[in-house]
């Protein structure tokens, strides 16, 4: 049989485990609520990655592309308008949202 402590230690392995997976999944949007610029880090994805900004409407506002081992871009908010957008990180395992005040 197997005791208690080694139980709840192989929960705790296995919890770590899936942490350490998704943060290289994680989208961070630097600063939040933003200016001029935005940072959008999104770690360690593979292949081509599209970065799309959308308005409260919707309507795609700013768009780039990045690719392998980038980790992170800047984005120019210069233009548009104040308020909520959503950014998309879509890549080969799928997409990342993450909501973004543009100030």
């Amino acid at each position: 049989t197997q005791s208690r402590s080694s139980a709840a230690s192989d929960v705790y392995k296995r919890q770590v485990g899936v942490k350490e997976q998704r943060a290289k999944d994680e989208l961070r949007l630097v600063p939040n609520p933003a200016t001029a610029f935005v940072r959008v880090q999104f770690g360690e994805l593979s292949g081509e990655v599209r970065i799309d900004l959308h308005d409260a409407t919707g309507r795609c506002v700013r768009s780039l592309t990045a690719f392998n081992g980038t980790g992170s871009v800047d984005m120019d908010l210069s233009g548009l308008a104040h308020g909520l957008h959503v950014m998309h990180v879509r890549h080969a395992g799928g997409t990342l949202t993450e909501r973004l005040i543009v100030q």
